[in-house]
């Protein structure tokens, strides 16, 4: 069964985002004669930003937790899943996260992603019926 889940969008990631947005359209509002292809450079930053914020989301298999943020995407087996920090935030590592308050899942020997799921409590009693060993701090 797959389980599907929405990903936390925290307002500090979404002014982020706005404010990144704003700086690059303010050469596009403050000049009327821009040439064709810095339209094009413009609206790629724009593309991306909207492809992170509509197109994050997880879902749980009953062997992984699959991520996707934009172009970004993966899976983690669950039986690699050794930890699970609640309330963690970095800016090293790999985060397809839209808020600063993440799980930081340590997996494998050296690994660590940031997930925020919308559900975080359902989440987790998810991944423990799947691997009880799974330590949640």
């Amino acid at each position: 069964m797959k389980t599907k889940f929405p990903p936390k969008k925290d307002w500090k990631v979404g002014g982020i985002f706005i404010l990144v947005l704003v700086i690059i359209g303010i050469p596009v509002l403050l000049t009327d004669d821009l040439p064709t292809w810095l339209y094009i450079i413009e609206f790629v930053p724009v593309v991306f930003i909207g492809w992170l914020w509509f197109g994050t989301a997880y879902s749980i298999t009953d062997q992984t937790i699959n991520y996707r943020s934009g172009p970004f995407r993966g899976s983690i087996p669950i039986s690699k899943i050794k930890s699970i920090k609640k309330n963690e935030f970095s800016w090293i590592g790999l985060r397809p996260s839209l808020s600063f308050d993440s799980l930081k899942v340590k997996y494998g020997k050296y690994h660590e992603i940031y997930l925020a799921p919308a559900n975080e409590s359902k989440f987790l009693e998810i991944i423990q019926q799947y691997n009880p060993d799974v330590i949640i701090r």
